[in-house]
């Protein structure tokens, strides 16, 4: 059983250390972090839970609230499972219960970003209901600047 609980002080320095130690390619870094969070905890409309079950913390998720034209909604910047905690439900049961976090703030929409590689990330959000509503897609021309 996760429960989502607002992040501390001490929690927000571990994320960004995590951040720090496990930069792998769909991860967030530091520098996205302190941009999303200039604020830290303290930044309007966002939200740094933490993943708590009865052995711990066991990951982060982070989200903001965007007004778009037609609706306000929940955006998820950021989902954690510590490393040692993978594969034991913990995110799916972070999904459904950030859907509870989000109707109490009255809100009745959450979108996130997932990369197209990321097999078991879009599983996840399948699974829970999640459904694609465009695909954005890039190409590299040249060498990264």
């Amino acid at each position: 059983m996760i429960t989502l609980t607002k992040a501390t002080e001490a929690e927000f320095d571990r994320y960004r250390a995590f951040a720090e130690s496990d930069e792998g390619p769909d991860r967030t870094t530091r520098q996205e972090i302190d941009h999303m969070l200039p604020a830290g905890l303290n930044t309007k409309n966002h939200h740094l839970l933490s993943l708590r079950s009865v052995v711990g913390q066991v990951g982060f998720l982070c989200m903001t609230v965007i007004d778009r034209k037609s609706e306000v909604e929940a955006f998820v910047l950021d989902l954690v499972v510590f490393p040692e905690f993978h594969r034991r439900g913990y995110a799916g049961e972070a999904i459904r219960e950030l859907e509870e976090y989000v109707a109490e703030l009255g809100l009745n929409r959450i979108s996130l970003t997932v990369f197209q590689h990321n097999e078991s990330a879009r599983g996840l959000y399948e699974k829970s209901g999640y459904a694609p509503v465009f695909t954005r897609m890039t190409k590299q021309i040249g060498e990264p600047s």
